[in-house]
């Protein structure tokens, strides 16, 4: 039974507080041991390591019993204040090898932040920290030893927050991109339609969507082979990325089928586009229905709408018909 309790927290959690978990369960297991085993010659009171070891590790069983319901925003204030602490042993270590040891715990602050924030905040944060960092070094402890270890620092960790938020960004990129095509994929647009619905809830501008379906595509792959339904594939998207506009977003949902996510953009102006896109993605004929978001609904109904809308079309006989509306 405890076994099965244990895998049961472990499976509640998610990267994030994982990540966070160790950070702080690493952090205080070296407090611990740096007050203990390998105490400094000028010994601090013993309560101050004890505090913060305990600390840290009562912050890694919150973080544990949070699990996937950790926010991100508590995870990077939670790491902030973990910087903060670093910065305060680092001004007040007793040798410079003591100041490097906690300076190296940075490091893990700033891959974690490049890794689960957004790049532009993650540089913003990690690299002021290693400004702050090395200064102190240099400033408490003026020796070659001090500048050599600023450098290496700073170094170390520029160069992990670039590898790891390329490595990320090629990642998110490959997981929410359909590769024939080169649009988002359902993954990507589900993550975009829920973006969009809560800047809508805050600005209430309108938010409308085009959900289009090929006309007679299976009868291209059968008679004319996948290849060449792929090649189709891949001429309506580049026609439908090339006639919206460059915050629109454009994303194949299924084998023929295509999403048009149209912010600031109402029943009536997403009509007057289907009309031009009509005659330049015209590699096959193709059904679309047009949906205009309503206050309240959710993602789900939102997509089912348009979907409804367009095979009302198709059954009214394609795209040789206007887009229905309601």
């Amino acid at each position: 039974m405890p076994h099965r309790g244990r895998s049961r927290t472990f499976r509640r959690q998610s990267e994030l507080s994982l990540a966070l978990a160790a950070m702080f369960l690493s952090g205080g297991v070296f407090a611990g041991l740096a007050a203990t085993i390998f105490p400094p010659e000028n010994r601090p009171p013993l309560w101050v390591p004890i505090t913060v070891s305990g600390i840290a590790l009562l912050v890694t069983l919150v973080v544990l019993a949070r699990g996937s319901r950790l926010r991100l925003g508590t995870a990077a204030f939670t790491s902030g204040i973990y910087l903060a602490v670093l910065l305060f042993l680092i001004a007040n270590s007793t040798s410079l090898s003591r100041a490097t040891v906690a300076a190296m715990l940075t490091v893990v602050v700033i891959v974690l932040y490049a890794w689960f924030l957004p790049t532009k905040y993650a540089r913003l944060v990690g690299y002021t920290c290693l400004v702050l960092f090395a200064t102190i070094l240099v400033v408490r402890y003026p020796s070659n030893d001090a500048y050599l270890t600023a450098v290496a620092l700073v170094g170390l960790s520029i160069l992990l927050t670039e590898v790891f938020g390329r490595f990320k960004l090629n990642l998110e990129q490959s997981s929410l991109t359909d590769h024939l095509c080169g649009v988002w994929n359902r993954r990507g647009f589900d993550v975009l339609l829920e973006k969009e619905i809560l800047t809508v809830a805050r600005t209430r501008e309108p938010l409308s969507m085009i959900f289009l379906d090929l006309d007679g595509f299976k009868s291209i792959n059968d008679s004319r082979g996948h290849h060449e339904g792929d090649i189709v594939l891949q001429q309506v998207a580049k026609a439908l990325v090339q006639g919206v506009r460059s915050g629109d977003s454009v994303a194949r949902v299924g084998g023929d089928e295509f999403v048009l996510l149209l912010p600031r953009t109402s029943t009536k102006e997403a009509r007057v586009l289907v009309e031009r896109l009509r005659g330049q993605a015209t590699a096959c004929g193709w059904s679309a229905g047009i949906a205009e978001y309503r206050e309240g609904e959710s993602a789900h109904e939102f997509v089912k709408r348009s979907d409804n809308e367009m095979m009302e079309q198709k059954r009214a006989g394609g795209g040789e018909h206007e887009p229905v509306l309601r």
